[in-house]
């Protein structure tokens, strides 16, 4: 998997391909703990072989090591991506007068 960098409220999406017989199953985690969907922001979508983990308006504490352990009967292997997550830059415009 590749790495990310992304401005704090850009979508991130991590996507994997694994075929075999039997199917894998994929399961992603986020810095070693399983990744909870919220139905407004975070989406796990397996079709077929395909497995895509969305989120939706990154935020800061998206930053880290994103994880996808595929496993059948045959095996398993895990695929890991790095997701920085950049604050937005805020630019103060002040008129500054001098006398």
């Amino acid at each position: 998997m590749q790495d990310f960098e992304v401005t704090r409220g850009q979508e991130v999406t991590v996507t994997v391909t694994a075929d075999g017989n039997p199917l894998p199953t994929c399961t992603w985690y986020h810095n070693d703990k399983p990744i909870q969907v919220q139905p407004d922001r975070v989406f796990i979508i397996d079709e077929g072989p395909t497995h895509t983990l969305k989120i939706l308006n990154a935020e800061l504490n998206d930053e880290g090591q994103y994880k996808a352990v595929i496993e059948n009967s045959m095996g398993k292997t895990e695929l890991i991506s790095q997701v920085t997550v950049m604050g937005k830059r805020i630019f103060a415009n002040e008129i500054v007068r001098i006398y």
